[in-house]
């Protein structure tokens, strides 16, 4: 099992004040795992956009998914969204 750190927004930007890089990438996930919401992730169905493939490539795609995660989620911000998960 992996775990998989997603930083989303602009550059993931870190708070004023706060380093960048991997220091700030390991402040922000231990503010995510302190302050965030436990979820549940299921998968099932993948929708693929039929205008977007070839017929070769329409015939490949595993529409059935199937997984199942579990992560931490901290919204901090307008538009600004982090979580951790695995």
């Amino acid at each position: 099992m992996s775990l998989g750190l997603i930083l989303l927004g602009a550059g993931a930007a870190a708070e004023p004040g706060s380093p960048g890089g991997v220091p700030g990438a390991w402040r922000r996930a231990r503010r995510i795992l302190r302050e965030g919401c436990t979820g549940l992730y299921l998968s099932g169905y993948a929708y693929h956009g039929r205008g977007t493939y070839d017929r070769a490539r329409l015939d490949d795609p595993n529409k059935h998914a199937w997984g199942i995660g579990a992560g931490r989620s901290l919204d901090s911000g307008p538009r600004h969204h982090e979580g951790l998960s695995t």
